[in-house]
This record gives C-alpha cells, sequence and structure tokens, in this order.
C-alpha cells in the first residue's frame, strides 16, 4: 500500500488477544510484549518515524508472518471493515462495508459494482447489541435514497442536496464562513489535511464524466455507512447531512485531479481525518444539526 494503515494510527490491543500476547514464548513473544504500552488500553508504542513497531522494511506485518493472522489484534484483523447491527421491522441484520481509510477499499468504492446490490454473507455476530430504529424502516430509506441517486437526469452534487432537502437538511443553510470555521476547529493527523479541507470550502460546483460518478458512488458508500446507525427520524435526517458534507468536500477536492490515483486519495484522506475520529464527526454533526435544519 502507498497508504499504510500501519503508520500514524493509533493500534489498541483487544482483551483476548493481549492475554495471547502475555502467553507467547520465545524471541517473537518479548518482542511483541517490549512493543507494548499496558497503560489504559493496551497498545503497540509507535516508533519514531509512528510506525507500528512490527511494520518491516518490506511493508509487510512481522506478526502475520511469524504466527500467522489469528495472532493479530482485533483492529488489525478486521480493519478496513466495519459492521452494523440494527433491526429491519422484526428482523435482526448485521451488514458488513469497507470503510474508505483503506486506499483498496476506496478503489472498489469508486470503481466497481452496482452500490444498490448486496451480497449476502454467513457472519457469525456473536453477542452484537441490535439497536432498533424508532419510527423509521432503514432499508425503504436507503433503497429510497438510492433510487433517487441513480435514477435523476442531472450531476451528483445536485441530486445529493435534492436527497437532503427531502430529509429537511439543506447545504444551502451553512455559511462560507461558518463551513471556514468548522473544518478549521477540527483535529488532524496531517497539517495538509487542514489546509485542503479549508481551501475546497463551499458548496461544489457540477463535476463531469467519471469524476461525477465517483460523487455519486462515494455518497451511496457513504449512506451504506451511516444510514443503518439512525435511532430516529431526527438521527436519520442528520446522518443523511454528515453524507452529504462529507460527499461535497469530496467534490471540491477531487474537482482539480488528473489522476484516478489522486482521487482515491482524496477519498483515504476524508475517511482517515473524519471517519475515524469521533470527535471530530460529532463536531461536525453538532454544526449540521445546528446549521442545516430547514
Amino acid at each position: 500500500c502507498t497508504h499504510s494503515c500501519c503508520i500514524a494510527w493509533e493500534i489498541d490491543i483487544d482483551k483476548n488477544t493481549y492475554k495471547k500476547y502475555k502467553k507467547l514464548k520465545g524471541d517473537i513473544g518479548e518482542k511483541i510484549r517490549a512493543s507494548i504500552d499496558s497503560v489504559g488500553q493496551p497498545h503497540f508504542r509507535l516508533l519514531k518515524n509512528d510506525r507500528c513497531p512490527h511494520l518491516n522494511s518490506s511493508g509487510l506485518c512481522d506478526i502475520i508472518i511469524s504466527l500467522g493472522e489469528d495472532y493479530l489484534c482485533d483492529i488489525c484483523k478486521e480493519h478496513p471493515r466495519f459492521y452494523n447491527f440494527f433491526y429491519s421491522g422484526k428482523e435482526k441484520r448485521c451488514e458488513v462495508g469497507l470503510g474508505l481509510a483503506c486506499e483498496s477499499a476506496a478503489r472498489l468504492a469508486l470503481l466497481y459494482g452496482d452500490y444498490t446490490k448486496l451480497i449476502p454473507l454467513d457472519i457469525p455476530a456473536g453477542k452484537a447489541k441490535y439497536h432498533k430504529p424508532k419510527d423509521i424502516d432503514i432499508l425503504l430509506e436507503r433503497e429510497k435514497i438510492y433510487k433517487k441517486l441513480s435514477d435523476f437526469d442531472m450531476c451528483a452534487t445536485d441530486k445529493i442536496s435534492l436527497i437532503a432537502k427531502s430529509y429537511g437538511v439543506s447545504p444551502d443553510k451553512l455559511s462560507q464562513e461558518e463551513i471556514y470555521n468548522l473544518y478549521s476547529s477540527l483535529e488532524y493527523l496531517n497539517p495538509e489535511s487542514k489546509l485542503a479541507f479549508i481551501k475546497a470550502n463551499g458548496n461544489p460546483k457540477s463535476l463531469s464524466g467519471d469524476k461525477d460518478s465517483f460523487v455519486e458512488r462515494y455518497f451511496a458508500s457513504l449512506i451504506y455507512r451511516y444510514l443503518p446507525t439512525s435511532i430516529n427520524k431526527s438521527d436519520l435526517a442528520l446522518n443523511v447531512a454528515f453524507c452529504m458534507a462529507l460527499a461535497f468536500l469530496f467534490a471540491e477536492m477531487i474537482k482539480d485531479c488528473e489522476s484516478l490515483g489522486g482521487i482515491i486519495k482524496q477519498a483515504v484522506t476524508i475517511s482517515e481525518e473524519i471517519e475515524y475520529n469521533t470527535d471530530n464527526i460529532e463536531q461536525i454533526k453538532f454544526c449540521l444539526d445546528l446549521h442545516c435544519r430547514i
């Protein structure tokens, strides 16, 4: 990967894997234990260049090479997958998808497959907690959004704006100054991301060709991830607004991109800076809730 999830990311170790590491024998066991900071939530102590201590010079994981995937901690084993557990009517439903902070996942989301089609998988849910949305049918709402997104004969940003307005939220309610202040106040892994987000300030103009298709598919991917987390109608509208905000940011950031690699990089950047930072998600949603309701 040109963008490694083993660099500059906090890597927490789950309880069961931590127990495995404590029992490991030999040099590899000693090396792993020496790399762990056990204060608070156990995690790997990153090296000076922010690399995971088990990421070797070839960009491969020494734990996998020496012990196999079974000895990875959950976050390494599952990334970039995410899971949603919710009720659709009386039926329990588990959905899995790929987060866009992974460049391979972003490439798949932007380029391949019909985003309206889901593939049934046999996923053991274990002791997962399923939430029950109040007065909304997540699957029906998602189907309606995908239908509008794929049927309208207009550019992706206009379709997204109309979809958002149908849920009582509008990008037009957010001023340039409010957008600037929002992106200026977020936490960033990379200072360059802050500059890029601020530069992309404002509602995007329409894009043409493949770029317009990328924005549509990007928004559809976000809807798949965040709509099932909705707990009621108001929360559903806020999740649509959040997906809209990120899609508009993405559209602004790719308008001058000259390569597919550059476009994928922007999707990855937005995801790692926002989607994998709960404080940033909450701050954006608070701003949208305050300013974007119609």
